[in-house]
């Protein structure tokens, strides 16, 4: 395609380079137009339950299945990066979230919704969500988990600029169809911007063989279907003791861990804040969530730190205050628990991303697809059921303490790693640039 040629390279781009930081820029905008979007779902679950007429647990499967989707079709999104590349399948992330928002806008029947949008955009995010880690790691090496904490602030700056975006929007319209329809011309705009992604960059010499094969004059090319099938369909992951530590502890904690994201709104009005002075929370989430990340991204290039424990640690937070912010019946305390748990959950997000990219390094795809699918029915289910006790008890308090209380409890799961030293430390960047294999690693 033309459009393509225009933003390929005959000569391989440098890693760490210009162009790295211009492909680091878009790909962190396409995380905005889609896991930002697809997390600030709370703003719409009192809309859609006065809308619909519907229960907290019906609404909240709503967003949650959405979430789960984007994380469960993780070998799928990763297939197609591995077959067509990075560029190519956020395009078609995109067009996913484009047609969701704009079919979902016309939708009159809640179950309809959890097709044209839990279902499309999940996918759509999924495949941003994959390819957006995936290019990071082709363009950076020197500075990568410092690029994946900027590439992580999408999903909490997204959050930050949507909440009161959205509310603003289907305050002033009156509709969130209308909102719907113009937040679909977003996203094709800002998904747009991964013809970017130009998929010839230099890579290491022990790495070419994993490599995708370039397609200069326009399009990716797909990489030996034998690596294909070595990259996504790999139980071989299993073997390797981070990976297991990393997968199991996140399913646990994503149990509880989004449950405030879905719930906060309607949380405050039923201690009787306003809409409107709610959304401000996300505000104050997305800001303190996009500093956790860039922080993390920070002491995650450092050596001397061991990211699990940046991930055990602000788990360990999120779950202590959401069991905390119960006790609280007014707005400031509040806003206290959404900025300590906006930052834990930056810190969480990125040292996840950055343990997951380098845990099993030549197996990245098979890691990311595993830890995304198996999550997912952990994190579809938590913010449902915690809706589900609140419409039984009236009240918010025991749901979001036994959500903290899972957090809490998962935060501890990676501590197995001790049974192990040698694989408890998440394979540091010095590592990956000696060219270290792992593959053989039991």
């Amino acid at each position: 395609m033309a459009i393509f040629q225009l933003f390929s390279s005959r000569q391989p781009r440098k890693r760490d380079g210009p162009w790295s930081l211009l492909v680091c820029a878009c790909a962190t905008m396409t995380w905005v137009a889609s896991l930002g979007f697809l997390f600030s779902f709370g703003i719409f679950l009192p809309v859609f339950m006065n809308y619909f007429n519907e229960s907290r647990e019906t609404t909240a499967w709503l967003g949650s299945v959405g979430i789960a989707l984007a994380f469960f079709t993780g070998h799928l999104s990763s297939a197609l990066v591995t077959r067509f590349g990075c560029r190519v399948t956020t395009l078609i992330g995109g067009a996913f979230c484009v047609v969701s928002l704009i079919t979902s806008s016309f939708v009159e029947n809640m179950m309809v919704l959890f097709f044209t949008y839990s279902l499309l955009f999940g996918l759509g995010s999924s495949c941003t969500f994959s390819a957006g880690l995936v290019v990071i790691g082709k363009y950076f090496k020197k500075r990568q988990s410092l690029a994946t904490g900027v590439l992580t602030a999408g999903h909490g700056g997204g959050v930050l600029v949507m909440g009161p975006t959205l509310e603003a929007l289907v305050r002033i319209t009156g509709s969130w169809q209308t909102t719907y329809r113009i937040m679909a011309g977003v996203a094709f705009i800002l998904c747009s911007l991964a013809v970017t992604f130009d998929p010839n960059v230099e890579s290491d010499e022990d790495d070419n063989d994993n490599q995708e094969k370039e397609e200069r004059h326009g399009g990716d090319k797909a990489i030996e279907e034998g690596a294909t099938k070595k990259q996504l369909i790999d139980f071989s992951v299993w073997k390797e003791l981070p990976v297991i530590a990393i997968i199991v502890g996140a399913c646990v904690v994503e149990f509880g861990h989004f449950v405030p994201q879905i719930h906060l709104i309607r949380y405050g009005e039923d201690l009787g804040i306003s809409a409107e002075k709610g959304s401000k929370l996300f505000i104050y989430y997305g800001l303190c969530s996009t500093i956790g990340r860039l922080l993390a991204g920070i002491m995650c290039n450092n050596e001397k730190v061991n990211p699990f424990y940046v991930f055990q640690a602000a788990e360990f937070v999120a779950g202590l205050s959401t069991i905390l912010v119960t006790l609280t019946t007014i707005y400031t305390p509040l806003v206290i628990y959404v900025i300590v748990y906006g930052l834990s959950d930056g810190f969480f997000f990125t040292s996840l991303s950055f343990i997951l990219l380098t845990a099993s390094p030549l197996k990245t795809p098979a890691v990311l697809g595993w830890e995304m699918m198996l999550t997912s029915a952990f994190l579809a289910s938590g913010p449902p059921l915690a809706g589900l006790l609140a419409d039984k008890l009236g009240s918010y308090v025991l749901p979001f303490q036994v959500a903290g209380g899972i957090t809490l409890a998962g935060s501890f799961i990676p501590f197995m790693l001790l049974c192990d030293k040698r694989r408890g430390k998440a394979v540091s960047i010095l590592e990956q640039e000696d060219g270290e294999n792992l593959q053989g690693v039991a």
